[in-house]
């Protein structure tokens, strides 16, 4: 999931770069042949509106993929850390009693780490079911039958639009919040996980389209035009994702320690109790 994060995102980038190319050659393929605007006739303007909310889609669908994988990833560091802590136990005596006290503090840290991390999910989730439901409408269902549906959402979508960002920022500022608490505080049981570049892989994905979108209000790219700086933004973000591919491959290596202390922290946790206890002489 994590390690073909870049991948998808590049592809979902690299999709919305080809929707602003077909703005500029004013393209007709597929479906923006049949596109109408609200006087029921097909022009560039409405060709160029629809082409801005497919673009804004694809972003919010690997934004979607973004965070399941962020919710995997933390799984993973939730698992690692209760397998070091566990394996900590050195006598038999003592493990049952720890191994009930680790089932309990895992449960809990698992419900808190993953707050922020769902709170991001809902959020991306919301925003790709929105804008796939209006945007499908505005491409395939054009018409007199949809036109005051397509008006309404074109009347709504700067009050929505910031509505949604607003919920991002906070969403995605809670899951890093999450990520970095996690990271500093169990730093000796990850040790083995060598968490450094993993969680930036993470961290730079997570906060690299906003801090992108903010330089966009900044000149001289505030002096693009919007399909300008939309095309500029997706082949920016095409090209980060190949860098932090890289950064991936580096980070997640097959040969690691933390995979055989994972793999016996589950031989262990379905391990009969009684096969684990012997007396103590």
């Amino acid at each position: 999931m994590v390690v073909a994060l870049p991948m998808i995102s590049c592809m979902m980038a690299y999709r919305s770069v080809t929707r602003m190319w077909m703005i500029c050659a004013n393209s007709k393929v597929g479906s923006l042949g049949y596109v109408e605007d609200f006087n029921c006739e097909k022009t560039w303007l409405a060709r160029l509106v629809v082409c801005q909310n497919m673009y804004n889609t694809n972003l919010l669908l690997a934004d979607v993929y973004e965070s399941w994988a962020l919710l995997h990833f933390a799984d993973l560091a939730l698992k690692i850390i209760t397998a070091s802590q566990t394996k900590q136990v050195q006598t038999i005596s003592d493990r049952d009693v720890t191994d009930n006290v680790a089932a309990r503090m895992g449960k809990s840290l698992h419900s808190l780490t993953k707050q922020g991390v769902y709170l991001f999910m809902g959020t991306c989730f919301m925003q790709a079911i929105y804008h796939l439901l209006t945007t499908s409408v505005e491409a395939y269902l054009g018409g007199a039958v949809t036109l005051p549906f397509s008006q309404t959402v074109y009347r709504i979508r700067t009050q929505v639009h910031y509505l949604f960002l607003g919920m991002g920022i906070v969403a995605s500022t809670a899951a890093i919040n999450n990520v970095i608490t996690v990271e500093r505080t169990f730093a000796e049981s990850l040790k083995h996980f060598e968490p450094d570049l993993k969680f930036w892989s993470i961290k730079i994905l997570l906060t690299l389209g906003f801090m992108q979108s903010m330089l966009l209000e900044i000149p001289p790219l505030s002096y693009l035009s919007v399909t300008e700086q939309d095309l500029f933004y997706a082949s920016i973000l095409s090209a980060e994702c190949f860098g932090v591919s890289l950064l991936q491959w580096r980070a997640w290596k097959p040969s690691e320690k933390w995979l055989e202390d994972l793999r016996d922290a589950q031989l262990q946790m379905h391990e009969p109790t009684s096969s684990r206890w012997t007396p103590i002489h």
